[in-house]
């Protein structure tokens, strides 16, 4: 490009050189159109992957705070001398080793959430990040603990 208007300002303007300069404007216009549409389109897509990135961001931060919960339930039932390990915790145990899920249903008062704390926690020592859903919760997490449930079945 820089050549050819060398060109021009060197010779007078005649049909040839002007076609010649009307070529190249139309390819450097093409280029540049090319490069603004690949532009736009990466920026379209660094905008589709900050928005996957927040909502994963999102999701990564509950999960965050529900993994915290947990522990802290765990880290309070630990402190707890008086409770002992049940058939119940066994069973539970060996449910889980065999299936990787469990949900545990009982009446008010059953104990259902002491033996899924100490369940937690025995996990937790052998290295593994316990989710704890008690009460309300599993209304809440009715989609997690479909997939529990797949699991089980």
């Amino acid at each position: 490009m820089q050549q050819k208007l060398n060109d021009v300002s060197q010779r007078p303007l005649d049909e040839t050189i002007l076609i010649q300069y009307q070529n190249a404007l139309m390819q450097q216009s093409l280029r540049d159109r090319n490069i603004e549409e690949k532009v736009d389109k990466l920026q379209q897509h660094l905008t589709a992957q900050d928005e996957r990135i927040d909502y994963r961001m999102g999701m990564l931060e509950g999960k965050v705070s529900e993994v915290e919960q947990a522990e802290a339930c765990i880290s309070e039932h630990s402190k707890d001398d008086t409770y002992a390990i049940t058939k119940d915790v066994k069973q539970c145990c060996e449910i889980l080793e065999r299936y990787n899920a469990l949900v545990i249903f009982a009446k008010a008062g059953g104990s259902k959430s002491k033996t899924s704390l100490q369940i937690a926690m025995m996990y937790q020592e052998k290295m593994y990040t316990p989710m704890l859903f008690l009460n309300d919760e599993v209304v809440k997490k009715r989609e997690d603990l479909s997939i529990l449930m797949i699991k089980i079945l």
